[in-house]
């Protein structure tokens, strides 16, 4: 009992993270939890949920999510993910206003679960921007393609910003 109740007072004192994402993060879980506890020395306790998720878990206020308590929360989606057919067949909208005002939707579908989070919990929440695909249908005439990925993708993080602008706690990290 003694033993039990020093590992439960170790572990409270263990930072708490949430990952949250639409893509299987098993690899990344492990190097993530490898660095943490490298860098904050206390030790990290990670919070994952179950493939594909994540969403339901933050609208339910009784998920696993919610009793875990993250102190951090790092919401890691893929552009591919979050903008899906907009992103590949950019190129079909009839104009930029078009699909500025698509990718605007999906973007305000994915802060409003952001915010949410922050809603249920008191933690910091780090948002990781947008980044082109690997590989572009138009390849390297993306880059100069007014509706292409590229233009795209800066469109979703200009929305992302400022969607995100005036919340507390919640900064976007540049992984691009």
């Amino acid at each position: 009992l003694l033993a039990y109740k020093a590992g439960y007072q170790s572990a409270a004192k263990r930072t708490r993270v949430a990952l949250m994402s639409s893509a299987n993060l098993d690899v990344f879980v492990s190097h993530f939890t490898t660095q943490a506890n490298e860098w904050i020395k206390e030790g990290t306790r990670t919070y994952v949920p179950p493939f594909d998720q994540y969403c339901q878990e933050i609208l339910n206020p009784n998920s696993d999510f919610y009793s875990f308590d993250p102190e951090w929360i790092f919401f890691l989606e893929r552009s591919e993910d979050i903008l899906g057919r907009i992103l590949e067949d950019s190129v079909a909208f009839v104009n930029e206003e078009a699909i500025k005002s698509a990718i605007e939707a999906r973007i305000r579908s994915y802060t409003d679960i952001i915010l949410q989070s922050q809603e249920g919990t008191n933690a910091q929440i780090s948002v990781m921007n947008f980044s082109e695909p690997a590989n572009s249908p138009l390849s390297m005439a993306d880059k100069g393609e007014v509706l292409g990925q590229a233009a795209v993708v800066l469109m979703a993080n200009k929305a992302l910003a400022a969607n995100l602008a005036d919340a507390a706690n919640i900064q976007i990290v540049d992984f691009a």
